[in-house]
This record gives C-alpha cells, sequence and structure tokens, in this order.
C-alpha cells in the first residue's frame, strides 16, 4: 500500500514559509502542482492499493473524487505529525501489508524512487527512507510496527534523518535509504531541482 499525505491547496493554508517568497496564492498553485504530480506518480504504481490521509477533515469532500480514481481517502489523526503518520501505517501494517508513507510537496522524485522503495520492502528490508535534502526525509517504508520512529521526535529539524536511522538500527531493523530529494518549503527551492513549469497542472 502506499499512502500520501496531503492539504487541500489554498491560499494562506499551504506552504507558508514559501509565501513570504513568492505570495500566498502562488504558493498555493505550486503545492497544487507537486500533489498533482505525487498523486500521478502513485496512480501509475501497478498493483499497489493507494490512500490519501487529508490533514483537514472538513477537506474530505474535496478531495471525494479521487475515490472514483481508485484512492480511499481519509483523515489524519493525531496530535503530531509523528502520531499522523504511526496513526495511518498501524490498519495496513497490522494487516501485514508493507505499506509506504510520503508528502506531496516534492519536486524530484520519481516514479522510480518509488518502486525502488517498495521493491526494497518487497524483497526484504524493513524500513525505507526517503532522504531529503534539509536533512528530515520525505518518505518512509515499512513492513512491520516500528513505534521508536514517531514517539517524542522533534520534527522539521535537520536531525530527523539521522535520528530516525540510529533508532531503526538501534530496534534491530534493516535499513535502506533512497537518494536525497527536495521539497518545496523556501524560496531558495525554487532555483534547484526540476523547475514548477515541467509540473501537471491540476
Amino acid at each position: 500500500m502506499v499512502i500520501v499525505f496531503a492539504r487541500r491547496p489554498r491560499a494562506g493554508r499551504v506552504k507558508r514559509r514559501l509565501a513570504h517568497a513568492v505570495g500566498r496564492r502562488r504558493a498555493a498553485a505550486l503545492y497544487a502542482r507537486t500533489l498533482a504530480r505525487t498523486l500521478a506518480m502513485v496512480a501509475a504504481l501497478r498493483g499497489v492499493r493507494r490512500e490519501l490521509r487529508v490533514a483537514d477533515g472538513r477537506d474530505l469532500a474535496w478531495f471525494a473524487r479521487l475515490r472514483r480514481a481508485g484512492w480511499q481517502v481519509g483523515a489524519q489523526r493525531g496530535r503530531d505529525l509523528g502520531a499522523r503518520m504511526a496513526a495511518a501505517l498501524a490498519v495496513p501494517l497490522a494487516q501485514g501489508a508493507p505499506v509506504l508513507l510520503l508528502g506531496s510537496d516534492l519536486r524530484d522524485v520519481t516514479a522510480a524512487d518509488l518502486v525502488r522503495a517498495r521493491d526494497a520492502l518487497v524483497a526484504g528490508v524493513e524500513v525505507v527512507f526517503g532522504a531529503a535534502a534539509d536533512g528530515g526525509y520525505w518518505l518512509v517504508g515499512l513492513r512491520r510496527p516500528c513505534p521508536e520512529l514517531f514517539e517524542a521526535m522533534t520534527w522539521s529539524t535537520p536531525r530527523v534523518l539521522a535520528t530516525s536511522l540510529a533508532r531503526a538500527r538501534a530496534a534491530g531493523r534493516t535499513v535502506e535509504v533512497l537518494p536525497p530529494r527536495r521539497d518545496l518549503d523556501h524560496g531558495r527551492d525554487l532555483l534547484r531541482g526540476a523547475p514548477p513549469a515541467r509540473m501537471p497542472r491540476t
């Protein structure tokens, strides 16, 4: 299974740090493109169930159209990012299914990255991370629960990936890390990676 975390692309509600550089409307439009690109890549994967978890449950109706395209759509649950990720992963892991979870603000992730992560889990790797250039991660994949990855973590810091790797290895898990990719958080990120014009429009 592949789970995508997303927000409705509203001006002033998404990419607030980016909005300081480009304005709220353009920041929301850029996020809408990265979201569309991410959903298209996941939808193109063969033989996997796909689920969208929405940050604000009030926006579920806006995403309902995805159900007609084969997506499960639900709200994120939990007091912080770690709790929300753990809750989203819990059901498929309890069913014994390997699962990938990723964000939706990624500019240079490719379909090959997702295939590599999926294939690593199928081959027996227990934890997969997609490294982010800012020291976090854009993807986590698990074969079985590893609650240590999501508890008492200081999110949005340059040590998130390093701390997560240390915790996974201390728990005795085998780990694979995908090459670094960039998300879209600051104005300077527009100068790196694939130009936004190449992203699909919503």
